[in-house]
């Protein structure tokens, strides 16, 4: 469908109630975050006037629901980053933060940006993605434990942190072996994997975690897969002033993910690590350059994804 003939709506989404916004309406329409309010949306009579594109922020899971259910519908809709669509509003001069304000900027990024719709997800996926947040949900509160059980002195609460610890260890355990199987039973996701842990410094763990939270690996070029990563660097320029790069926004769980394995390869992978040692030795601070190793070896797999006749060397 060509994105001019689309009519973009917004939708500010929270735990109980739906926001939304057409441009037809004079203002938002509130209703619930429920199958009943999805029923209710879906059978709009403005909704099937033009073609339309539903236009929504990721909030940590509230909005899944309504995607699934929009998909299976077979309505076009863009998850947009909140930090974009918060900097959208905020040139727009919309300094306020309200659900009715939100659901009209949405609208509004919409028909000016026109984003390319979200592509629906497998049940694998979905079912890998929280699989694999639950375990890092576990592993947070294990990391947790451990440093309260270094800082705590009484003998019979260290004992009962010793034992919760056990129980979370399990726990990720047992995570982990249902995140295997899920991977295991998809032959495309268990030949993504084969190809990821070729490289030095990436083991199941981060395999599994790429596999749930980036499917764009191996189908984008390097910059988009930095940047959807929140890895790409921006410059803070003005005139004839030059202010540090940075990086923002993008998705958390892919560079918590990277870290450790990065940190892996500037040890033991010939290319990482001489491409860590020249930063450094150009003068980087340890955090910019390994910052730049992440998103080095994210480009790595997305290249050796992208080309089945890639060699690493």
């Amino acid at each position: 469908m060509n994105s001019h003939n689309m009519t973009y709506v917004g939708i500010d989404v929270s735990k109980k109630t739906l926001e939304v916004l057409h441009p037809a309406w004079t203002k938002p329409r509130s209703i619930p975050n429920n199958p009943s309010g999805f029923d209710q949306l879906s059978k709009n009579p403005d909704i099937h006037e033009t073609p339309c594109q539903f236009v929504l922020e990721p909030t940590g899971g509230y909005e899944s629901a309504l995607v699934e259910f929009l998909h299976r519908r077979q309505f076009p809709l863009s998850l947009v980053s909140p930090a974009q669509a918060r900097a959208f509003a905020k040139a727009c001069k919309s300094v306020a933060k309200t659900d009715s304000i939100d659901a009209k900027s949405l609208a509004e990024f919409g028909a000016l940006h026109t984003p390319a719709p979200t592509a629906p997800q497998s049940s694998l996926q979905r079912r890998l993605k929280a699989f694999s947040r639950r375990r890092s949900a576990l592993v947070a509160q294990r990391t947790k434990e451990i440093a309260h059980l270094d800082r705590e002195q009484d003998s019979f609460v260290k004992a009962d942190i010793k034992a919760l610890i056990r129980v979370l260890e399990g726990r990720i355990a047992k995570f982990e072996r249902e995140i295997e199987l899920l991977v295991a039973s998809d032959a495309q996701a268990m030949e993504r994997k084969r190809r990821m842990i070729q490289i030095k410094g990436v083991g199941p763990v981060l395999a599994n975690t790429l596999i749930a939270e980036m499917p764009e690996l191996g189908t984008l070029g390097d910059k988009q897969i930095a940047a959807l990563a929140g890895l790409a660097p921006y410059n803070r320029d003005s005139g004839k002033w030059k202010g540090q790069r940075f990086i923002q926004g993008g998705r958390s769980r892919v560079r918590r993910a990277l870290h450790m394995p990065a940190l892996t390869a500037i040890s033991h992978n010939p290319i990482l690590r001489s491409f860590y040692q020249r930063l450094i030795d150009s003068g980087k601070p340890h955090k910019v350059a390994l910052t730049a190793t992440m998103r080095k070896l994210l480009c790595l797999i997305n290249r050796l994804l992208a080309d089945p006749q890639f060699q690493l060397s």
